[in-house]
Protein backbone atom coordinates (compact mmCIF):
# COMPACT_ATOMS: atom_id res chain seq x y z
CA UNK A 1 0.00 0.00 0.00
CA UNK A 2 3.07 2.30 1.41
CA UNK A 3 4.26 2.04 -2.27
CA UNK A 4 1.42 2.91 -4.10
CA UNK A 5 1.40 6.25 -2.03
CA UNK A 6 4.85 6.74 -3.23
CA UNK A 7 4.39 6.36 -6.62
CA UNK A 8 1.09 8.85 -6.52
CA UNK A 9 2.94 11.45 -4.81
CA UNK A 10 6.26 10.78 -7.65
CA UNK A 11 3.50 11.40 -10.03
CA UNK A 12 1.41 14.20 -8.43
CA UNK A 13 4.89 16.07 -7.73
CA UNK A 14 5.13 16.21 -11.70
CA UNK A 15 8.70 13.82 -10.82
CA UNK A 16 8.75 10.53 -13.46
CA UNK A 17 8.13 7.03 -11.78
CA UNK A 18 11.64 5.51 -11.22
CA UNK A 19 11.47 2.55 -13.51
CA UNK A 20 11.27 4.82 -16.40
CA UNK A 21 15.19 4.75 -18.70
CA UNK A 22 15.93 8.64 -18.49
CA UNK A 23 15.97 8.69 -22.35
CA UNK A 24 11.66 7.98 -21.92
CA UNK A 25 10.98 10.41 -19.30
CA UNK A 26 7.83 12.16 -19.89
CA UNK A 27 7.16 14.75 -17.50
CA UNK A 28 3.75 15.07 -16.56
CA UNK A 29 1.75 16.19 -14.17
CA UNK A 30 -1.25 14.39 -12.63
CA UNK A 31 -4.42 16.40 -11.41
CA UNK A 32 -6.41 13.95 -9.53
CA UNK A 33 -9.64 14.66 -8.70
CA UNK A 34 -9.63 12.26 -5.75
CA UNK A 35 -6.70 9.71 -4.86
CA UNK A 36 -7.43 5.94 -5.23
CA UNK A 37 -8.74 4.38 -2.17
CA UNK A 38 -9.74 1.43 -2.76
CA UNK A 39 -7.76 -1.95 -3.71
CA UNK A 40 -8.86 -2.03 -7.53
CA UNK A 41 -8.28 1.36 -8.08
CA UNK A 42 -4.48 0.82 -6.83
CA UNK A 43 -4.28 -2.40 -8.93
CA UNK A 44 -5.42 -0.13 -12.31
CA UNK A 45 -3.02 2.50 -11.34
CA UNK A 46 -0.21 -0.13 -11.33
CA UNK A 47 -1.31 -1.92 -14.18
CA UNK A 48 -1.28 2.28 -16.01
CA UNK A 49 2.24 2.66 -14.53
CA UNK A 50 4.03 -0.90 -15.92
CA UNK A 51 2.34 -0.60 -18.86
CA UNK A 52 2.97 2.99 -19.72
CA UNK A 53 6.84 2.19 -18.27
CA UNK A 54 7.73 1.45 -21.93
CA UNK A 55 6.45 3.98 -23.77
CA UNK A 56 9.09 6.27 -25.63
CA UNK A 57 8.08 9.66 -26.16
CA UNK A 58 8.49 11.17 -29.37
CA UNK A 59 8.60 14.77 -30.73
CA UNK A 60 6.11 14.06 -33.56
CA UNK A 61 2.60 14.82 -33.63
CA UNK A 62 -0.03 12.57 -32.11
CA UNK A 63 -0.82 9.51 -35.08
CA UNK A 64 -1.58 5.66 -35.45
CA UNK A 65 0.45 4.50 -38.79
CA UNK A 66 -0.90 2.21 -41.35
CA UNK A 67 0.13 0.61 -43.88
CA UNK A 68 -3.30 -0.36 -45.83
CA UNK A 69 -3.78 3.57 -45.79
CA UNK A 70 -2.66 6.42 -48.86
CA UNK A 71 -0.93 8.33 -46.19
CA UNK A 72 -0.01 5.72 -43.57
CA UNK A 73 -1.90 7.36 -41.11
CA UNK A 74 -4.83 5.54 -39.57
CA UNK A 75 -8.46 6.72 -40.02
CA UNK A 76 -11.39 6.11 -37.39
CA UNK A 77 -14.73 7.03 -38.28
CA UNK A 78 -17.40 7.20 -35.58
CA UNK A 79 -20.43 5.23 -36.08
CA UNK A 80 -22.65 5.95 -33.53
CA UNK A 81 -26.05 4.02 -32.90
CA UNK A 82 -27.36 7.22 -32.20
CA UNK A 83 -31.58 6.96 -33.32
CA UNK A 84 -32.00 10.97 -32.22
CA UNK A 85 -34.31 12.76 -33.99
CA UNK A 86 -33.70 16.80 -33.95
CA UNK A 87 -36.51 18.63 -35.73
CA UNK A 88 -38.61 22.13 -34.95
CA UNK A 89 -41.65 20.98 -33.63
CA UNK A 90 -39.73 19.54 -30.08
CA UNK A 91 -37.93 22.35 -27.98
CA UNK A 92 -34.63 21.55 -27.98
CA UNK A 93 -34.03 21.23 -24.19
CA UNK A 94 -36.08 17.69 -24.84
CA UNK A 95 -34.21 16.75 -27.16
CA UNK A 96 -30.86 17.49 -25.89
CA UNK A 97 -32.21 15.17 -22.86
CA UNK A 98 -32.66 12.19 -24.86
CA UNK A 99 -30.11 12.66 -26.96
CA UNK A 100 -27.70 11.97 -23.92
CA UNK A 101 -30.23 9.45 -22.73
CA UNK A 102 -29.11 7.76 -25.50
CA UNK A 103 -25.44 8.48 -24.93
CA UNK A 104 -25.79 7.31 -21.69
CA UNK A 105 -25.02 10.55 -19.91
CA UNK A 106 -27.97 11.72 -17.38
CA UNK A 107 -26.61 11.60 -14.01
CA UNK A 108 -28.78 8.21 -12.43
CA UNK A 109 -26.98 6.73 -8.40
CA UNK A 110 -25.46 4.16 -10.64
CA UNK A 111 -23.78 6.41 -13.34
CA UNK A 112 -22.60 8.61 -10.01
CA UNK A 113 -21.51 5.77 -8.15
CA UNK A 114 -19.34 4.67 -11.18
CA UNK A 115 -17.42 7.71 -11.14
CA UNK A 116 -16.94 7.91 -7.62
CA UNK A 117 -19.03 9.34 -5.72
CA UNK A 118 -20.70 8.13 -3.02
CA UNK A 119 -24.35 7.06 -3.22
CA UNK A 120 -26.43 5.67 -0.40
CA UNK A 121 -28.72 3.30 -2.30
CA UNK A 122 -28.58 2.59 -6.47
CA UNK A 123 -32.14 1.46 -6.22
CA UNK A 124 -34.57 3.37 -7.81
CA UNK A 125 -36.45 5.92 -5.25
CA UNK A 126 -39.55 5.91 -7.07
CA UNK A 127 -40.30 1.47 -7.02
CA UNK A 128 -37.33 0.36 -5.06
CA UNK A 129 -37.62 -2.33 -7.67
CA UNK A 130 -35.07 -1.72 -9.89
CA UNK A 131 -31.56 -0.52 -10.01
CA UNK A 132 -31.25 3.42 -10.62
CA UNK A 133 -30.77 3.48 -14.42
CA UNK A 134 -32.02 5.81 -17.33
CA UNK A 135 -33.98 2.92 -19.18
CA UNK A 136 -35.05 1.71 -15.51
CA UNK A 137 -36.30 5.24 -14.97
CA UNK A 138 -38.22 6.33 -17.79
CA UNK A 139 -39.10 2.92 -19.27
CA UNK A 140 -38.90 0.11 -16.77
CA UNK A 141 -40.48 1.74 -13.72
CA UNK A 142 -44.53 1.31 -12.70
CA UNK A 143 -45.39 4.92 -13.07
CA UNK A 144 -43.24 5.16 -16.16
CA UNK A 145 -45.13 1.65 -17.91
CA UNK A 146 -48.71 3.21 -16.98
CA UNK A 147 -47.94 6.67 -18.30
CA UNK A 148 -46.32 4.92 -21.49
CA UNK A 149 -49.52 2.24 -22.05
CA UNK A 150 -52.36 5.72 -21.59
CA UNK A 151 -49.84 7.54 -24.26
CA UNK A 152 -49.91 4.44 -26.67
CA UNK A 153 -54.02 4.01 -26.17
CA UNK A 154 -53.85 8.09 -27.02
CA UNK A 155 -52.38 7.33 -30.09
CA UNK A 156 -54.52 4.15 -31.01
CA UNK A 157 -50.87 2.23 -31.09
CA UNK A 158 -50.95 -1.00 -29.51
CA UNK A 159 -48.61 -1.14 -26.76
CA UNK A 160 -45.41 -2.67 -26.23
CA UNK A 161 -42.88 -2.50 -23.70
CA UNK A 162 -38.83 -1.48 -24.41
CA UNK A 163 -35.86 -2.01 -22.31
CA UNK A 164 -33.75 0.47 -23.93
CA UNK A 165 -33.72 4.13 -24.86
CA UNK A 166 -32.63 3.86 -28.14
CA UNK A 167 -35.07 1.23 -28.63
CA UNK A 168 -37.75 3.24 -27.99
CA UNK A 169 -36.82 6.00 -29.97
CA UNK A 170 -35.66 3.78 -32.80
CA UNK A 171 -39.33 2.89 -32.80
CA UNK A 172 -41.20 6.16 -33.00
CA UNK A 173 -38.71 6.78 -35.55
CA UNK A 174 -39.57 4.19 -38.12
CA UNK A 175 -43.47 4.27 -36.62
CA UNK A 176 -46.09 4.23 -38.86
CA UNK A 177 -46.09 5.52 -43.07
CA UNK A 178 -47.23 9.17 -42.44
CA UNK A 179 -44.42 11.02 -41.70
CA UNK A 180 -46.91 13.94 -40.60
CA UNK A 181 -48.05 11.57 -37.83
CA UNK A 182 -44.41 10.10 -36.81
CA UNK A 183 -43.08 13.54 -36.31
CA UNK A 184 -46.30 14.29 -33.85
CA UNK A 185 -45.52 10.96 -32.41
CA UNK A 186 -42.07 11.57 -32.13
CA UNK A 187 -42.63 14.70 -29.96
CA UNK A 188 -45.21 13.03 -27.98
CA UNK A 189 -42.47 10.51 -26.73
CA UNK A 190 -39.61 13.20 -26.56
CA UNK A 191 -42.56 15.29 -24.22
CA UNK A 192 -43.39 12.30 -22.20
CA UNK A 193 -39.14 11.35 -21.22
CA UNK A 194 -38.55 14.84 -20.76
CA UNK A 195 -41.19 15.44 -18.19
CA UNK A 196 -40.66 11.36 -16.24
Amino acid sequence: MDEYIQVLEHLKAGRPWPPLAPKTVCHCLWAWKRHPKNPQELLDLDSIVSLTSQVVCSNRSDAWRSRLAVDDIFHLTVSVNNPTVWFHLVPIKCISFVWRTCMGRIPTAMTLSKRGIKISSISCQICSNGVDIADHILLECPDAVDSLVWIFIWCGIPFQRFRLISDFVNFAVIWGKCSKNRKIFIAIRYGFLWCM
